[in-house]
């Protein structure tokens, strides 16, 4: 495990005190840091747009990961029933996980564009033309636009953890619970989610690094 320790103590943890330790200074990456104490935190705390960034950051957070944990886990419980075309549905699903996020982003755009989008231009031909809004680009919908996208990207993803978890529980145990008269919620709340837990915090960290 040394080599491996070494490798993370270089790259990630002695970069963070570091970057810490620039945060105190003055320093455009040329010539030599200069030290000024807080003053960096004091501009960051009276500056708008950051607490603005903060906020949107706040929005895509708490939409994106409540419609991940929870819809990622139905849809996982969903595709791991024997199903017709269950696998052709966990390729469509997993599909938006591999598109390069260039390509997710160009695709977005021509959904979303208030004057080129699919969306807005589909709401001007039907007459609803008053519905059409500015989802990209603006200062109010722009946030909930972006957790949506990033749902729509990364909700097979998980998906697929979560169907990997479901796999690993033993049949035994589901035919068990269900001889002693458990229903479905009380199959899914009492044993599934409990045996689950370790797939359940991968979710959640890979949600809230994504996110970030």
């Amino acid at each position: 495990m040394v080599p491996t320790l070494l490798v993370y103590v270089v790259f990630i943890i002695l970069p963070i005190f570091i970057a810490i330790g620039y945060s105190f200074t003055r320093y455009s990456g040329i010539g030599k840091a200069r030290f000024i104490g807080l003053d960096n935190y004091k501009r960051l705390f009276h500056d708008q747009l950051f607490w603005k960034s903060l906020q949107n950051t706040a929005i895509i957070f708490v939409l994106a990961s409540v419609l991940l944990l929870v819809l990622s886990f139905l849809l996982a419980l969903l595709l791991n029933n024997k199903l017709k075309f269950a696998d052709t549905s966990k390729a469509l699903v997993f599909s938006p996980a591999i598109i390069a996020p260039i390509i997710v982003g160009i695709i977005w755009v021509y959904i979303l564009d208030p004057k080129i989008g699919v969306i807005n231009n589909i709401l001007r031909s039907i007459g609803a033309g008053s519905l059409a809004k500015q989802w990209i680009g603006g200062t109010v919908l722009s946030p909930y636009s972006m957790a949506i996208i990033y749902f729509w990207q990364q909700l097979g993803y998980l998906t697929t953890i979560f169907i990997a978890g479901l796999k690993m529980i033993p049949e035994e145990v589901l035919e068990a619970v269900k001889v002693d008269g458990a229903n479905a919620v009380q199959r899914v709340f009492y044993v599934i989610i409990p045996m689950m837990r370790s797939s359940i915090s991968t979710v959640i960290v890979l949600i809230i690094t994504g996110i970030f």
